[in-house]
């Protein structure tokens, strides 16, 4: 939903650190919202893959040269942080500043001690524990679900719809069920 995302986007707009001067998305949850990201801040926005081809252009991040910039990394969950570690590294060892890291949700398992080890700071649009709070186990745990198994990252952006209007949520949590379906088959629980 374009006008969803955009909604998240403008949103965690709001974490963006003073001084950035441009947007690392990265694979593949993060490359939406940095691209938005980038349209409302004018921020230069690129995208960084979990390793470098070994065909084309061969680079790690595409999209701009990250040497001298500082950069915003953006994903749209974290868990334990490596992923955004391990990116935060490789921009680094090509030259970028990395001091933040921006998400939609942090599932708190670790993520931002494992980043703050490295010295980035995490600013989630959301925690785990807020979802909870707001929403039950239920509709975080079918989360939880959704984000463990990679699938499109537009089915994350139904989360601030729930938070905002609870009248929605039939219809989101409708959204969720081909999802348990997958998740029950390859789990081999039934």
């Amino acid at each position: 939903d374009p006008r969803l995302l955009r909604e998240v986007a403008e949103a965690m707009a709001g974490l963006l650190p003073a001084g950035a001067d441009g947007l690392a998305g990265l694979e593949l949850g993060g490359v939406p919202l940095a691209t938005v990201l980038s349209q409302l801040t004018g921020l230069p926005a690129g995208f960084v893959r979990k390793q470098a081809k070994p065909y084309g252009t061969r680079r790690l991040a595409e999209g701009f040269d990250v040497a001298g910039r500082r950069l915003v990394v953006v994903e749209d969950v974290v868990t334990s942080g490596g992923a955004v570690v391990d990116s935060c590294r490789a921009l680094r060892a090509e030259g970028a500043e990395v001091a933040v890291a921006l998400c939609v949700i942090d599932r708190e398992a670790g993520g931002p001690a494992n980043l703050a080890d490295v010295g980035v700071e995490l600013r989630p649009l959301f925690t785990m524990t807020a979802l909870i709070d707001n929403f039950g186990v239920a509709t975080a745990t079918l989360f939880m679900i959704e984000a463990s198994m990679h699938v499109p990252p537009g089915y994350a952006m139904f989360i601030p719809y729930l938070l905002e209007d609870r009248k929605t949520a039939p219809k989101v949590l409708k959204s969720f069920v081909p999802l348990l379906v997958i998740f029950i088959e390859k789990s081999q629980i039934l």
